[in-house]
């Protein structure tokens, strides 16, 4: 019995021992850590990530539009002898497409920034109308697609990943519109508008399906106001609104990973 006493003795001192020596060993224990424990001590400082939606992007879209060109004072004669009733108007319609580049600045919830869009607008329209007098007129109106472009400050909330947003400034639109008047079968004139410009307001959703990707669907009202044409005594007056609504992408360029 002595002996298992002096063996088991012997034994829980080797153990004791060995539990000592691993506790001062700077790789294997001494507070550093488990196996292979050793600890830098200068670990790398941690980089504070670029936030979602911050900075630059650059992006595509596509959609469609529908116009309304107004003729509410179309013609008017001068010397009073006729003018186009004001309940007439011309619809049309068409594709666009094109790209947007913009900024963003998010704060907490919030984001607002600025976007400029440039793209091709389809506009095909014509519509004639019958102009009393002493001779048969009719006049034509009519107009085809140009180039459109907008400079905007859009501000939103962010939703985890989504983005619900406002914008709005200024539009333009180099699209012509056409008029044409024709008296007893005989093309008396024929005048084609000038660049449009005005104001748009609208918004859309906008969701970042990675940090680099995102995609969106916006809406945009577009008011070009007038286009004023004067022949001799007549004066034409072409009221041009723009309905668009298209989906798009957009590339964060300040984003981290890969880009596809």
């Amino acid at each position: 019995m002595s002996v298992v006493k002096s063996v088991g003795g012997a034994a829980l001192g080797m153990f004791l021992a060995a539990q000592v020596a691993y506790a001062a060993d700077p790789y294997y224990g001494g507070g550093y850590g488990g196996y292979g424990g050793y600890k830098d001590p200068y670990p790398p400082q941690p980089v504070a990530p670029i936030p979602l939606w911050q900075g630059f992007y650059i992006g595509g879209n596509i959609g469609g539009a529908w116009s309304t060109i107004e003729t509410a004072s179309n013609v008017v004669f001068v010397n009073g002898a006729t003018t186009v009733l004001s309940d007439r108007s011309v619809e049309g319609s068409g594709f666009l497409g094109g790209l947007q580049l913009g900024y963003n600045i998010p704060i907490g919830n919030f984001l607002w920034g600025i976007e400029g869009d440039l793209g091709g607008l389809g506009n095909d329209a014509s519509k004639s109308f019958a102009v009393g007098g002493v001779l048969p007129s009719v006049l034509t109106v009519s107009s085809d697609g140009g180039w459109y472009g907008d400079v905007t400050v859009r501000g939103g909330f962010l939703y985890g990943n989504a983005l619900i947003y406002l914008k709005g400034g200024f539009g333009f639109y180099t699209g012509e519109t056409n008029v044409t008047l024709v008296t007893d079968n005989i093309s008396a004139l024929r005048q084609s508008s000038g660049t449009f410009t005005g104001w748009t307001l609208g918004g859309g959703l906008e969701y970042q399906v990675s940090p680099r990707w995102s995609i969106k669907a916006e809406y945009l009202y577009f008011d070009f106001g007038d286009s004023t044409l004067n022949f001799d005594d007549r004066q034409f007056n072409n009221d041009m609104s723009v309905n668009t609504f298209k989906i798009g992408f957009n590339v964060f360029l300040n984003g981290v990973g890969p880009l596809y």
